[in-house]
């Protein structure tokens, strides 16, 4: 890849350089030999124009001057002219700069063609006319066209071409080259970084060494920032990977349990050698009954924190009171076996709050957060339940007095598989309660917030917007 860039810059270089070479030529042509003022009615060049110019002159009682057109032609260019005779004394004259002379020796004519005076750039010629040659200088103003002199030898321009300038191509080329090619390593590197680093980040090596700096400081950084979350997402899916582990283990646990004693009553009851009362039976059986209705619902917290997580669960939400439903809930958790002997306070403000809600299910959410207070603590633990309305939303508050939560396990505490520390060694569960419980009720658009210290209790926080 690196040498892919270089070599595709340093053609693009040699481009470059020919090409400055082709505008170079061109614009010294155009500088030194094309046309030097506006709208040029005779000739494209100065010189070329003075030599013309000769057309204009007419001679008259034998005296030259300038005909009208060429009148013109020297208004249009802002040029002068005087013509001489044989002996250099001025003729005529049109537009004479004040500092012009009336008569000029040969040198003084040689020295006006080849240097510029008081800014004009004279240029010069002859006519002849019947036998009798007249010499005219035109001057033309310095900022529109000058003069330059070039000394050459031309024994050394035949040596130079053509080799000479085929070597002086070959040093342009290449000095452009080299130049490229130093500027076009510099220039990769930080692409080779690039590129190292995405490789780095396929091979799931996330721990990149990037200093954000140079024109590529913005994609290192973003290239530290994708790092950093596929870093953080891969922590994630291995804690989810680890806890799932543990959960499939707790849960092989829980179902071999129940499975055991299934097959073992169901042989006994399948075996006829076995004398049983009639109650032995029926009790043989209520366990098995038992057993399979708990296994059932291992199986179906399973199936519904699918459905939660990909949104495949059909909801029936109707507008009701969100009360009542809690005090049903409370009184359900109540008379269960778990609530016995449990004390749960309820208050509500006001009496009578509305929210469009799917009763099972969010029944369903707050069982669980109810069952998970109760679990988790001790005999004696005093749990509050208080719901209150206003207009930022419905707020339900369940808070307990107990063991509370450690950070460690705070972090985790709604994650699906995860089963707390402090969970009691006879309770069965799937793992999935307070997950399915946060899904139920962010499916109600709803939010769950938890406030815990060791020693202290805990505060579960439910909050759903005002409908």
């Amino acid at each position: 890849m690196k040498r892919k860039v270089i070599i595709q810059f340093l053609l693009s270089m040699s481009t470059l350089a020919i090409l400055i070479l082709i505008v170079n030529y061109t614009a010294l042509y155009f500088l030194a030999g094309g046309p030097a003022f506006e709208n040029g009615r005779t000739a494209a060049f100065a010189e070329r124009f003075t030599h013309d110019f000769g057309q204009r002159i007419a001679l008259q009682d034998g005296r030259p001057y300038v005909i009208p057109e060429g009148l013109e032609e020297l208004d249009h260019q802002r040029a002068w002219i005087q013509i001489l005779d044989e002996t250099g004394t001025e003729a005529f004259a049109y537009h004479k700069p004040p500092h012009a002379l009336t008569h000029y020796s040969p040198s003084e004519i040689a020295f006006f063609y080849k240097y510029a005076v008081k800014d004009f750039t004279v240029f010069i010629s002859r006519v002849e006319n019947n036998g009798y040659h007249w010499s005219y200088m035109i001057g033309f103003p310095a900022e529109t066209v000058a003069k330059y002199f070039l000394y050459i030898s031309p024994k050394n321009v035949q040596t130079f071409f053509p080799n000479g300038l085929y070597i002086l191509i070959g040093v342009t080329l290449g000095g452009t080259l080299i130049i490229g090619y130093l500027f076009a390593r510099r220039l990769s590197r930080p692409v080779r970084t690039v590129i190292d680093a995405i490789r780095e980040l396929a091979d799931g090596r996330y721990e990149l060494r990037l200093a954000p700096k140079g024109i590529y400081k913005d994609v290192y950084r973003s290239l530290l920032h994708l790092s950093s979350t596929l870093s953080s997402l891969k922590q994630h899916r291995d804690r989810v990977d680890r806890m799932r582990e543990e959960w499939i283990a707790g849960l092989s646990h829980d179902l071999k349990t129940p499975l055991s004693s299934i097959k073992g009553y169901g042989e006994v009851l399948a075996e006829t050698n076995y004398d049983l009362s009639p109650d032995e039976r029926t009790g043989y059986a209520a366990t098995i009954v038992r057993n399979a209705a708990y296994m059932e619902g291992l199986l179906d917290d399973l199936r519904l924190t699918s459905q939660l997580k990909h949104n495949l669960l059909p909801m029936d939400k109707r507008e009701s009171d969100v009360v009542r439903l809690l005090q049903e809930t409370v009184i359900l958790l109540l008379n269960s076996p778990e609530g016995e002997e449990r004390t749960i306070s309820f208050d509500a403000r006001p009496q009578t709050i509305p929210l469009s809600f799917d009763a099972k299910l969010l029944q369903r959410a707050f069982l669980n957060l109810l069952f998970n207070a109760l679990v988790h603590n001790p005999a004696g633990t005093q749990v509050q339940v208080a719901v209150s309305g206003s207009e930022s939303g419905i707020r339900v508050v369940i808070a307990d007095n107990g063991v509370g939560i450690s950070k460690e396990d705070m972090a985790k505490l709604f994650d699906r598989y995860y089963r707390g520390t402090n969970t009691a060694a006879s309770h069965q569960g799937s793992g999935l309660g307070l997950a399915i419980a946060r899904q139920i009720i962010e499916a109600h658009d709803g939010k769950v917030e938890v406030e815990s210290r060791l020693g202290h209790g805990t505060t579960i926080i439910v909050h759903f917007p005002q409908t």
